[in-house]
């Protein structure tokens, strides 16, 4: 939890009811976990809902403070119909590279666990989210970074896979 954190998720989505758990010791050598939980108001074309969304964040145990961070989140979603019927998987590691300063990568996967006759929208909803999700963060480090112009390009890339891993 800090202020760069929270500026980011309350930046385009406005949840409400953001809840943290603080990290706790996972079991694992120097791993930790947390529980983030908030809701969502979603507008979709026919109809307006309120998301509950789950993050299970899991601390790698090679994170090393102010040097590289990595966090595996495991995303639920409960709510609107279909929106328990996938997880989304994020791998998120952020490298020191000097002074305000960093490499930021992301994998990111969707399983879906329930079928649907929507998949495809599913998906291609869920890959908007989390390219959108990366761009806000990627924009809020640009902002820590006072060496560079705002005006910067962007070298993001983003790999969507399936539940394949294709």
């Amino acid at each position: 939890d800090s202020d760069f954190y929270r500026n980011w998720l309350f930046d385009k989505r406005k949840p409400k009811n953001l809840q943290m758990t603080d990290w706790q010791p996972s079991g694992d050598a120097g791993g930790q976990v947390r529980e983030v939980t908030y809701d969502l108001f979603q507008d979709f074309v026919i109809t307006k809902a309120v998301i509950n969304v789950t993050v299970k964040q899991s601390r790698c145990d090679w994170t090393s403070p102010g040097m590289v961070y990595g966090v595996d989140n495991r995303i639920t979603n409960k709510g609107p119909p279909l929106s328990d019927s996938f997880i989304l998987h994020e791998h998120i590691r952020i490298t020191s590279t000097g002074d305000n300063k960093c490499h930021f990568v992301m994998v990111a996967k969707v399983e879906f666990i329930k079928y649907s006759l929507l998949k495809g929208k599913i998906e291609s909803e869920t890959w908007a989210g989390v390219h959108k999700g990366a761009e806000v963060l990627e924009d809020h480090f640009r902002k820590v970074d006072k060496s560079k112009p705002q005006t910067a390009e962007k070298t993001g890339e983003y790999k969507q896979t399936n539940r394949d891993g294709r």
